[in-house]
């Protein structure tokens, strides 16, 4: 498995025109992708659980950008996917990966607020 670098992510570099269609045509490679990295034991406590815990003390402090989280799990992504494709053979688009990454970011920040800021201790 590989390390995590956070000079992956570059939204800018590529456009999407997200409409219904298209998240709609993707839905099920998001899905998918979601679940081998929340399910993949290794993903989970080596990324997951401290990027959380990152954004758990940034929370506390007032200082955290939503804007900014989806980077960090764009790299578990694009790990997650290379995994994916050594494994079975299919590789997950930009698209797929960026979509994840914002829904992780969007998940685990609503899990941290729901908990009063105290997800992990």
């Amino acid at each position: 498995m590989q390390t995590l670098n956070s000079n992956y992510y570059q939204p800018n570099k590529t456009k999407y025109i997200m409409n219904k269609e298209t998240i709609e045509s993707v839905r099920h490679e998001v899905r998918e992708l979601q679940l081998w990295i929340e399910n993949t034991g290794t993903y989970y406590e080596r990324f997951l659980v401290p990027i959380a815990k990152n954004f758990q003390r940034k929370i506390k402090k007032n200082v955290f950008d939503m804007t900014k989280a989806p980077k960090a799990y764009y790299a578990v992504c694009l790990l997650a996917s290379n995994d994916y494709k050594e494994q079975f053979g299919y590789s997950f688009t930009k698209l797929v990966r960026d979509l994840v990454a914002q829904n992780l970011a969007e998940e685990y920040h609503a899990e941290i607020l729901a908990q009063n800021g105290e997800m992990f201790s």
